[in-house]
């Protein structure tokens, strides 16, 4: 059932509007509720959030439409205001229209482009709902999806509204929708894999409990201070976290945010998450570099993950596995790149699947 506030000092509206929409009313379809000025108005809007539309007059003794249209929005957001006047001059519609106004019509009301009226206005209401509920769902899922991915959903969401205003001054359907299953592009980021060590046999050891309270803690700290040094989590990988660094001085920002994660972990290793079990250290594999940046999966399943791939990420993640524990690895392309900003130290050259020569890797000291 859609519900509407009908605001107007005329008692002959009230008549008019239960006359007109009386099926609709008998079938629950339309709940008209009634306020005689704008005071009335904000009142039964507070008490009834589940207002759709409010279909107002301008000319009202104590607060005339005008000045309720500067507290509608206040009370409630997504409610849209059909102003209805006596007066069709250009200077009231401007007036509604710069205070919020969905849409204007003029007295004697002509019920048929009313009732056209009121339906615009709930499809655009309606709209306005269901991305409102893709944006709760998303902050639900901003726990188990990757954070990558919202910077399409804002894109995505900037284009729904502005769809959504050609709809409204068009009647284009569907405007602003775009397939983002075939989102790919190519970016300039640096990619980090940071493994917890000896996980293996901890897990196969210690009791589940202990070993969720083990990787929530590590990946907790891993998040806090990757988005301090303004990286995203592309995924957690069982015991390891991907991390991706695309702004500014990324490879940098990276660096120096695993060896503050090191860091925070480091006094932790000497205590036991349970007897005989010291808390582990960590290492990590870091490269940079053009990687792909998309939406890959099963379209038809319904299953895609946001991630970056390439070779970049295969490298970065093939030294993290060659990364002793406590250590924080790079590539020397990388080093070269850096430029002397940090302490190194050469392992020498190692060979990687894929690769026709060797790679020379340096572990990051401070």
């Amino acid at each position: 059932m859609h519900k509407f506030l009908v605001v107007d000092d005329e008692e002959s509206v009230e008549r008019l509007i239960n006359q007109r929409f009386r099926r609709e009313i008998r079938n629950n379809e339309y709940s008209f509720l009634f306020a005689r000025d704008g005071e009335d108005a904000l009142d039964t809007l507070k008490e009834h959030q589940d207002i759709e539309i409010i279909i107002t007059d301008i000319n009202m003794p104590r607060m005339d439409g005008l000045t309720l249209l500067n507290h509608v929005q206040e009370i409630n957001p997504v409610v849209k205001t059909i102003m209805i006047s006596a007066y069709g001059d250009l200077e009231n519609i401007r007036a509604s229209m710069n205070r919020g106004a969905f849409d204007f019509i003029t007295k004697p009301i002509d019920f048929d482009d009313l009732r056209a009226t009121m339906d615009k206005t709930l499809r655009f209401v309606s709209d306005i709902k269901e991305s409102l509920r893709t944006i709760k769902e998303n902050n639900l899922l901003k726990m188990y999806v990757n954070p990558s991915v919202f910077t399409v959903l804002n894109d995505t969401a900037r284009q729904l509204t502005e769809g959504l205003r050609r709809a409204h001054e068009s009647g284009v359907a569907n405007a602003g929708h775009q397939d983002f299953t075939q989102f790919s592009e190519r970016v300039t980021a640096t990619v980090c894999f940071i493994d917890i060590c000896g996980f293996t046999r901890l897990s196969e050891e210690l009791s589940p409990d202990l070993i969720a309270h083990l990787l929530n803690r590590y990946f907790d700290e891993i998040a806090r201070t990757v988005t301090k040094y303004g990286g995203t989590i592309d995924k957690f990988i069982g015991d390891a976290a991907m991390v991706v660094f695309r702004d500014g001085e990324h490879s940098e920002q990276a660096i120096k945010a695993v060896l503050e994660i090191q860091e925070k972990l480091t006094p932790m290793q000497e205590t036991e998450i349970a007897p005989g079990f010291p808390y582990p250290g960590i290492s990590a594999g870091i490269n940079a570099g053009e990687m792909l940046s998309g939406n890959y999966g099963s379209p038809e399943l319904g299953r895609m993950d946001f991630t970056v791939i390439g070779d970049v990420v295969n490298t970065a993640a093939r030294i993290e596995n060659l990364s002793p524990c406590g250590h924080v690895i790079i590539t020397d392309e990388l080093a070269r790149r850096l430029d002397g900003q940090f302490q190194l130290e050469s392992l020498g050259s190692h060979s990687m699947k894929n690769k026709a020569k060797p790679i020379e890797l340096f572990r990051v000291i401070s």
